[in-house]
């Protein structure tokens, strides 16, 4: 005997090896998915060299794509230059994209300084009362002896200081409680003031609900706006029916991108370049097909509805409930929304349309999801959403907390041993 320690019997999914020692069942498994994870590393770090390394062949396309990217920055108003934002913005004060962003960065802010004002009490209730708060439960284990010690000292402590963390409960629910009610108090202003200092275009719109079920051959936007106009005495510009269109959606989208291309006089009148790729060795040349094949798919030009094939489309389409009515001016606005409340709506083809406010803007509008859905349809949904939700839970329980829980309470705590240590 050397002196050197060896085991008799091994836990449970490790083998006993000739040696005395044990090992893990799955020691070549790990191997296996590290030389899987080596070899993925290692194409993709072939991959960027490859992309960096690259000429350029399209110098035009990649100076549009720029200065495509440059408009899409936030920058300031046209009296200001139209110039970008500075990092200095106090983004608590100043709305460079919107109530929402302005409302966002409140929020942050708030959060941060909460869980500053957690911290800061529970460091003056320990600072004041017993230092031990700040080392109760975090003491390590060492030996039988000292553990028993250990648990002694803590069961006494935490019996003695349980009214500071009772103390401590309660006042973080209350000023949790009574914060967030000022909280959105102070929220609901800000977007007030800045709602009345910006005039966008909800301002002009009302929400139109109960609409019939008409098909596309229809004239639904005309006799609306005519039938709003009539009714109210206000100046109506349009009138915009939400349409169902989800499950045409992509095609519909499709054709208006390739009809705003063909309106478009600067990209009507662009020369045709040659997109031809240039001649590669054969790892790029793999390189390129694999990135043709996995990322740009099959080219959208061929799925392209015809005008003919776009018109019968729309002629089989029905409308939503929803409508939405623009007005000449906010205050044509108004006064239309104070004839509908006191008539409490309008008539229209046998159906009382109710009108309402927004407080959206058009671009957050997801016109697709507009439709006439049943009960049983929007229980269906509801189960379905509840069902992912609940088969995530299962999915992490099983896949990340089973085995950190099953890790935990077969360990070997004997003589003061931890987990990873």
């Amino acid at each position: 005997y050397d002196g050197t320690d060896t085991c008799k019997v091994c836990n449970s999914l490790y083998d006993l090896g000739p040696d005395g020692l044990c090992y893990s069942q799955f020691k070549y498994g790990v191997i296996g998915l590290a030389v899987v994870l080596g070899v993925l590393f290692l194409f993709i770090v072939v991959w960027m060299i490859d992309l960096f390394s690259r000429p350029h062949c399209n110098e035009d396309a990649v100076q549009k794509a720029l200065e495509f990217r440059s408009h899409q920055k936030l920058r300031t108003s046209a009296q200001d230059g139209r110039r970008l934002w500075p990092l200095t913005t106090n983004l608590l004060r100043e709305a460079p994209a919107g109530a929402g962003m302005l409302l966002h960065f409140n929020f942050q802010f708030v959060v941060i300084i909460w869980g500053l004002a957690i911290a800061l009490i529970w460091v003056i209730m320990a600072t004041v009362y017993d230092h031990a708060l700040f080392i109760l439960g975090t003491r390590s284990f060492g030996t039988p002896r000292s553990n028993c010690i250990l648990v002694a000292w803590g069961y006494e402590t935490q019996q003695k200081l349980m009214w500071t963390k009772i103390s401590f409960c309660v006042l973080v629910y209350v000023l949790t409680f009574v914060g967030s009610l000022l909280m959105g108090i102070r929220q609901l202003r800000l977007f007030q003031v800045f709602d009345y200092q910006n005039k966008t275009m909800k301002d002009f719109v009302l929400m139109c609900e109960g609409l019939p079920q008409l098909g596309g051959a229809e004239h639904v936007e005309e006799e609306l706006k005519n039938s709003v106009e009539s009714f109210t005495g206000s100046t109506v510009v349009s009138v915009s029916v939400a349409w169902e269109h989800q499950a045409h959606q992509e095609t519909i989208f499709q054709y208006l991108e390739n009809d705003m291309v063909e309106r478009d006089p600067h990209l009507k009148s662009a020369q045709a370049t040659d997109i031809s790729p240039p001649e590669m060795n054969p790892v790029r040349n793999a390189l390129f097909n694999f990135e043709q094949a996995t990322l740009c798919g099959e080219s959208e030009e061929s799925n392209v509805a015809t005008d003919s094939e776009m018109r019968e489309l729309c002629l089989g389409m029905h409308t939503s409930p929803c409508a939405f009515v623009v007005f000449d001016s906010e205050r044509d606005r108004d006064i239309a929304l104070e004839k509908f409340e006191q008539s409490h709506g309008m008539e229209y083809r046998g159906c009382k349309l109710q009108f309402n406010e927004l407080l959206s803007e058009p671009d957050t509008v997801e016109w697709h999801n507009y439709g006439h859905s049943s009960i049983p349809a929007k229980l269906s949904r509801l189960f379905l959403g509840f069902g992912a939700i609940f088969l995530g839970l299962v999915f992490w329980s099983v896949v990340f907390y089973a085995p950190y829980a099953w890790a935990v309470m077969t360990f070997n705590y004997d003589n003061g041993q931890q987990p990873g240590a």
